[in-house]
């Protein structure tokens, strides 16, 4: 079953990271929106960034406080030249609608080598794409057969490891608006959970 969540379908365009993180409204926010480990790959998408357009920045936005958390410490002492950041106060199911709304692609990675079955499976389990998806934000997620509707649908990008996100998004920004209709779709056909 769809890990999707209960609140109202609105497609609009929010400034909420903008404005909580303070970053300029031409920045462009790829947003990894939920958990920070190595289940993640969070460190190898950080360092991923050192090639990503100069208007470009990963925002880390945590479901849960991480300020002690040793592996946070380690990513985010290193600055990765002002293209990443964290937004590590929890919102409500309500307000992260209007979260991940501020963003421009969801990304989601998961390392098939610590989480073995779970990852190769987790399909519609992955909250984070259902979110990114009723957003109408495109996704670039980790190559799996259980992500397969991503690419048969055109609402995102699948890739094989971190040095091909940015192919990913070029791929995503020269036919922008085509992958947002088709995420939107592809949430209201396979994610909707009141069905």
């Amino acid at each position: 079953l769809p890990n999707a969540t209960f609140t109202e379908i609105n497609y609009y365009k929010s400034d909420f990271l903008q404005k909580r993180l303070g970053l300029l409204p031409d920045k462009r926010i790829i947003l990894h929106s939920g958990g920070l480990g190595v289940w993640f790959k969070s460190k190898e998408l950080a360092e991923s960034t050192v090639n990503w357009p100069d208007n470009t920045v990963l925002v880390f936005h945590t479901s849960h406080k991480v300020d002690d958390d040793g592996y946070y410490q380690e990513i985010s002492k290193k600055g990765y030249n002002g293209k990443v950041v964290f937004s590590t106060k929890p919102v409500s199911t309500y307000e992260l609608d209007s979260l991940v709304c501020s963003a421009t692609i969801g990304i989601a990675l998961y390392s098939k080598e610590i989480l073995g079955y779970r990852a190769e499976l987790m399909g519609l389990a992955a909250g984070k794409i259902g979110n990114y998806l009723k957003c109408g934000l495109p996704v670039i997620a980790t190559k799996t057969l259980s992500f397969q509707y991503i690419t048969d649908y055109k609402c995102g990008v699948l890739v094989e490891n971190e040095p091909e996100i940015t192919g990913a998004m070029a791929i995503i920004l020269n036919a922008y608006d085509e992958f947002s209709t088709n995420a939107k779709r592809c949430y209201k056909e396979l994610w909707e959970p009141s069905k």
